[in-house]
């Protein structure tokens, strides 16, 4: 390992223009690639959180009662709790927060829900919270921002029907508005039976691993007992024109990677076959004093693995500046990361193009004849 490590330093030193050339034609071709990912990584992301998760892993219901009773809340109340033992319920409440009317989203689960709404600052609800009914809420940025504009402190309250509740976290997305902004979600449990004559509920169940079909239909026959005069519909989201839209990011993003990594590879064994040329008095002494042609093209193919790799990480902390500098100043409408999927593809690119480069300067090595080097010498 020594003996190659220095073999990689004398060639840097002895042909910096070429081996600079070599590094930097690979971290272009694998940056791109890279960056890529995570912008069709971001697209899915976005995509996803347009319709609050998978589309196929929850659904709407909207109850609409002729005759508006203060009693319909707690039977409705009782109905979402029991449910939330099998999938998260959300409950659209019409409360009053400061005075001022406002929907607020009662939420129940007792199993923690595959996909939570993004978080800005604290923490979301657990388990605990909801079965216990504390007084704790979660608040949307545009909430946070009307009520609170000198900021949140560690002891933030918030009023809902006359009653306080710690705040413990801000949902939405710091870089763009989100559907999330203007909510306000409390445990269920812990409001009171209210005392307005809503007539219209509109619950939100979600399940982890399944279609909801089960749950809805166990709620809707529930929901019917409560009144004699009510109208029940179910509304099952969709984001047709999202996905669309992710898988054209996808195909363009793979189009113009895949473009500039061929243009790259090509480049680059170009300039690999020009460092071998360069390097052909020294394989030349080389099989003189006995190397084999498996030692020389091993040595080859490891030299250049060796640069693919170190390009590779290259890639991937300039990407990390990149995106860095993106998410600073906002220039895109979401953010993008750098994940494990850069790093492992970043590698197997870099393995991939190492091999494939090393084919021709290999075969060039292999027909490098000593007598002929020995001669010029």
């Amino acid at each position: 390992m020594t003996i190659f490590l220095r073999n990689i330093v004398k060639e840097w030193t002895y042909r910096p223009l070429a081996f600079s050339l070599l590094l930097v034609g690979y971290v272009i071709g694998i940056v791109v690639l890279s960056f890529g990912i995570s912008v069709a990584q971001a697209s899915r992301t976005m995509a996803l959180e347009s319709v609050s998760g998978s589309p196929e892993h929850f659904e709407l219901i909207h109850a609409n009662f002729q005759e508006g009773d203060s009693n319909i809340f707690s039977d409705i109340k009782k109905i979402a709790l029991d449910a939330g033992k099998y999938a998260e319920i959300q409950v659209g409440i019409d409360s009053k927060i400061n005075e001022k009317e406002h929907v607020v989203l009662g939420v129940h689960f007792e199993i923690l829900p595959e996909w939570q709404t993004p978080l800005i600052s604290g923490k979301q609800f657990d388990a605990n919270d909801l079965v216990g009914g504390e007084k704790v809420a979660v608040i949307g940025k545009q909430v946070a921002d009307e009520y609170f504009p000198e900021g949140l402190k560690k002891n933030s309250y918030i009023n809902v029907n006359g009653e306080q509740y710690n705040i413990i976290g801000v949902v939405g997305k710091e870089t763009r508005q989100t559907q999330w902004d203007d909510n306000i979600y409390v445990p269920l449990k812990a409001l009171q039976n209210s005392s307005s004559r809503q007539s219209t509920y509109h619950f939100l169940v979600r399940t982890n691993d399944k279609k909801p079909t089960e749950e809805v239909n166990r709620m809707i026959s529930e929901i019917t007992k409560t009144a004699e005069k009510i109208q029940i519909s179910t509304e099952k989201p969709h984001f047709s024109s999202k996905e669309s839209e992710f898988w054209s990011n996808i195909l363009v993003t793979a189009i113009l990677s895949g473009i500039i990594l061929l243009v790259t590879v090509i480049n680059v064994s170009n300039l690999t076959l020009f460092w071998i040329v360069e390097r052909r008095n020294e394989i030349g002494i080389l099989k003189a004093i006995g190397a084999t042609n498996w030692t020389i093209a091993r040595q080859i193919t490891c030299e250049m693995l060796f640069i693919c790799f170190l390009s590779a990480i290259i890639s991937i902390l300039v990407q990390s500046c990149i995106t860095y500098v993106f998410n600073a100043y906002k220039w895109l409408a979401t953010e993008i990361t750098v994940s494990w999927s850069n790093w492992i593809i970043s590698f197997g690119i870099a393995t991939i193009c190492g091999l494939v480069t090393s084919i021709t300067p290999v075969n060039k090595c292999l027909k490098v004849a000593p007598s002929e080097v020995l001669k010029q010498e």
